[in-house]
């Protein structure tokens, strides 16, 4: 968020030649009184929807890039608050530490959206909140809002470093790419796989040209990770650890496949973008059978019974449902009866038990 302007301070600073003067037409900034112009108090109207909307996910930002300059996580009001620095540098991230970023849902703090306990997760704590509806308005309230949204058209990172030396998250040193490098990811990052792509290339994938909203198009890149999103919902704390696998294994790929390819070659960033579109198509079915019926299904154990957690039983208070069956069932290793023979034999046994005459008798 834009805070204090400096007209005189053209090194940091670019701004039109009417900044002030609207403020002082419109009695928002006077000059003599205010000394310099706050941005954002004076051209903003503050938070939208409720009063961390935009202000956490600046937080959830700052706390992973640069946490020295992280002091607190709250405010009074974003728009006169100057709670965080317009900018802070950053030393050794990498494109993969920025993916990260953008799947970020406050994990391991007080606002963690799939912490234990959290009933707006559901029971497998998915961190996705759907837009509020009538009933919200009803209710009144508000849902923290992540930087990982599921309703998120794309989302993508430019990496323009071209030619220099940079640090990877681990503290090794490599060359950049001999081009900028559009890393795209369509629909939810959570779900997506972000794919490589550069400027050179006289085309991308079809599977990268269609998002179409209206309908479900297997040929689509967009739709590969929107069905992944939405199947994850079914048993999210589950289902996210295949996704990750997945995201992990090809993106650590095109990492490998941009450092390695100088000049970047544009047939093998397609090919790859292809390989990326048909192994999320691969993940969506695998997780439905993986985890249909509310089991886990692997090819040589089907049917694994997992059930619910533990603190979700006791918040929905399972232990009041119907009560055990008031006779003791007869399963599972019952005593073993003497087996007893049909027809003549069978009548003639009763007949001695009772000590009874035996009549011998022909059709």
């Amino acid at each position: 968020v834009i805070r204090e302007i400096d007209p005189d301070d053209t090194a940091n600073y670019l701004m039109s030649d009417n900044v002030h003067s609207v403020a002082t037409d419109y009695g928002w900034y006077d000059a003599d009184t205010d000394g310099l112009l706050d941005f954002t108090k004076v051209y903003s109207d503050g938070e939208y929807s409720h009063k961390y909307y935009s202000g956490r996910r600046m937080w959830g930002a700052y706390r992973l890039v640069c946490p020295e300059v992280i002091t607190r996580d709250d405010y009074v009001d974003l728009q006169s608050d100057p709670a965080f620095p317009v900018y802070c540098k950053a030393n050794n991230v990498a494109v993969q530490d920025i993916m990260a970023l953008h799947r970020e849902y406050y994990a391991g703090t007080k606002y963690d959206l799939t912490k234990s306990g959290n009933l707006g997760g559901g029971a497998f704590s998915s961190p996705d909140r759907w837009k509020e509806g009538g009933n919200e308005d009803k209710v009144g309230g508000a849902w923290e809002r992540a930087i990982a949204m599921f309703r998120t058209s794309d989302t993508f990172i430019v990496q323009t470093s071209v030619g220099a030396v940079v640090a990877d998250s681990d503290g090794t040193t490599t060359a950049s790419p001999s081009e900028p490098v559009l890393w795209y990811g369509p629909s939810a990052a959570l779900s997506t796989v972000f794919t490589p792509f550069t400027v050179s290339m006289p085309d991308i994938p079809a599977t990268f040209r269609s998002a179409n909203p209206y309908k479900m198009e297997r040929t689509s890149a967009f739709w590969a990770t929107t069905v992944i999103s939405n199947i994850s919902n079914l048993k999210w704390s589950y289902m996210i650890q295949d996704i990750r696998a997945l995201q992990s294994q090809l993106e650590s790929a095109s990492v490998e496949l941009v450092k390695q390819n100088t000049p970047l070659q544009p047939q093998l960033l397609l090919d790859n973008a292809q390989r990326i579109v048909d192994a999320q198509w691969q993940l969506s079915d695998q997780l439905l059978f993986k985890y249909a019926n509310g089991f886990i299904n692997e090819p040589d154990n089907l049917a694994q019974i997992v059930g619910y957690p533990e603190w979700w039983l006791e918040s929905v208070e399972f232990v009041d449902g119907p009560p055990p069956p008031p006779t003791d069932p007869k399963c599972c290793n019952p005593e073993p009866v003497k087996k007893t023979t049909t027809g003549e034999s069978a009548t003639t046994q009763h007949l001695r038990t009772q000590k009874l005459p035996i009549l011998a008798w022909t059709a």
